[in-house]
């Protein structure tokens, strides 16, 4: 797990589903790919609903 990837997960814990969504879209695709990969999804909204 990358300090990026902890970060995020930190920073976007308890926001609404569209801002987290917003967030996931700006991360860097290999982030965004780590977090898909752990969380076990395939879309970036089923990762925003992980998130919360």
């Amino acid at each position: 797990m990358s300090k990026q990837s902890e970060n995020f997960k930190k920073l976007v814990k308890g926001n609404p589903i569209g801002s987290i969504t917003t967030a996931i879209n700006m991360l860097q695709s290999s982030v965004k790919n780590e977090l898909m990969k752990e969380f076990g999804v395939s879309t970036v909204e089923e990762l925003a609903f992980k998130l919360k």
